[in-house]
């Protein structure tokens, strides 16, 4: 039993049970095998690391988008304020329109803000910039607000309550004389 367990008859043992002949591989045949064996252990590493370099360009590219939306609303949202305090000094309809067109702007690029950030995780900071909506539509109801209140009263004298007013003092004036 013991020569059994010994080097040379365990691999006969083996090569029977398994319908194998003892094969025997040269040098250069080792030395080839290594080589190609490298070669393709090599060409995995270097998928795998395309696989994961187009990963993170991904990623970049997304974060590159995502940079790009939140510079186009934060520009959108000062336009806003500028277009805003120009119709309080000189209200006519041109700073409405430009108000109007602004705001659709900011609700588009808001929108994608909105769905890149509902990809993220619930703890990520960035989801914040789905709470932006409501102060953006509030500024923009505030805005209307103010309209309306300037229409009311006119955008120059001729116009509503002011031209309603001048228009009888001076209907008056013409009576009285």
């Amino acid at each position: 039993m013991h020569e059994v367990f010994q080097r040379g008859n365990m691999h006969r043992i083996v090569g029977r049970i398994c319908g194998l002949s003892r094969v025997r591989i040269g040098l250069r045949d080792q030395v080839a095998l290594l080589g190609i064996s490298g070669v393709f252990v090599a060409g995995v590493i270097c998928a795998a690391a395309l696989q994961y370099a187009s990963l993170v360009q991904n990623e970049v590219t997304s974060s590159d988008r995502f940079k790009a939306h939140v510079a186009s609303l934060s520009q959108s949202v000062l336009e806003s304020r500028q277009i805003a305090t120009e119709f309080l000094r000189k209200p006519s309809e041109a700073p409405i329109k430009k108000y109007a067109e602004n705001h659709e702007r900011q609700i588009a690029d808001l929108a994608r803000l909105e769905a890149f950030a509902t990809s993220l995780p619930d703890d990520d900071p960035l989801r914040q910039a789905t709470s932006l909506r409501p102060v953006i539509n509030l500024y923009a109801t505030r805005f209307q607000n103010v309209v309306a209140a300037q229409r009311n009263l006119g955008f120059n004298e001729d116009d509503g309550f002011q031209g309603k007013l001048r228009k009888d003092m001076l209907s008056s004036r013409v009576c009285r004389s």
